[in-house]
């Protein structure tokens, strides 16, 4: 029984883990999204709790291998030693078998009890292996079902409005791990409400890093962000800009997830395929099977 709940929470303690992993691989490989659509809160909480899950999951298979090596010391060591011993000695004592066979004995119990402990430690262990070697095959070919860093604690994000203009004055940036190289040189635009205006330049020049401050990937070493002749934060700038990647990522979630992934609020099923129809999806997803809960 004990060997038996051993291997059946190694199999969970490997099953959770496993899962973790894949969700932290899927936040870092995702990252810009994340970023973009503000939800590095949500993300290092899932994180989290799938932590939790798997401190509990190791806790119980821990706690259920010390109970099975326990109850196997005590078999072997305690009770099979002792009662051999003993028995032999007293057939010694009462003539029954020689000196000889005495030690003889007592050699082949060691030795045997030793052999014995080691099967039971190589089955154990090829048990974790195969219980390892099972989630990878089933995650391969069976039913499919960031770096640690100290997250910012910042005030949530409002979201503000303008009626005249958008200005980024004096706006100069240098990556926090080349501080020397300044990407951005006291760069000044105005955006008149309503205006369409297209950022043009030589590949290094600066524009993805200028769509960066504006998505809050990096605040500004210098500068300000004005609504009508008002400082605001950049997190708040977010709140006002739609973002298209020129990049196409998906997480490892259901299509549902990952089209309803930059909502702010919990998006019905209904809003989830109203998207999707506008962006003309609605009619290959159909033919998928399992439709918008299909894994991707």
């Amino acid at each position: 029984l004990t060997m038996h709940n051993s291997t059946r929470y190694e199999k969970v303690w490997s099953d959770v883990r496993s899962t973790k992993n894949g969700k932290i691989f899927d936040a870092l490989a995702n990252f810009v999204n994340v970023k973009s659509f503000q939800k590095e809160v949500r993300e290092t909480a899932t994180i989290e709790s799938e932590q939790t899950k798997t401190i509990d999951a190791a806790n119980r298979s821990f706690g259920w291998n010390i109970v099975f090596w326990g109850s196997m010391s005590q078999v072997v060591r305690n009770m099979i030693w002792p009662a051999s011993i003993l028995l032999n000695v007293y057939l010694y004592l009462h003539g029954h078998i020689s000196l000889a066979d005495l030690t003889t004995f007592l050699t082949a119990v060691v030795l045997f009890t030793n052999y014995i402990w080691n099967i039971i430690w190589s089955v154990s262990q090829f048990s974790l292996q195969m219980a390892r070697a099972e989630e990878a095959y089933t995650y391969m070919f069976g039913r499919t079902n960031i770096v640690k860093q100290s997250v910012r604690t910042r005030e949530p994000s409002r979201t503000p409005d303008f009626s005249e203009s958008i200005k980024f004055a004096d706006i100069t940036f240098a990556y926090p791990d080349k501080p020397d190289l300044v990407v951005l040189d006291d760069v000044s635009i105005t955006i008149r409400k309503g205006e369409k205006v297209g950022i043009v330049g030589k590949s290094g020049s600066g524009k993805t890093t200028l769509t960066k401050l504006l998505l809050d990937y990096y605040p500004p070493v210098s500068g300000q962000v004005l609504l009508d002749g008002n400082a605001t934060r950049t997190r708040d700038l977010c709140g006002i800009i739609s973002y298209v990647p020129q990049d196409t990522s998906l997480f490892h979630r259901t299509i549902a997830e990952n089209i309803a992934y930059a909502s702010d609020v919990e998006a019905s099923h209904s809003d989830i395929v109203h998207a999707a129809k506008r962006a003309h999806a609605h009619e290959f997803i159909t033919r998928i099977d399992q439709e918008y809960d299909a894994l991707v």
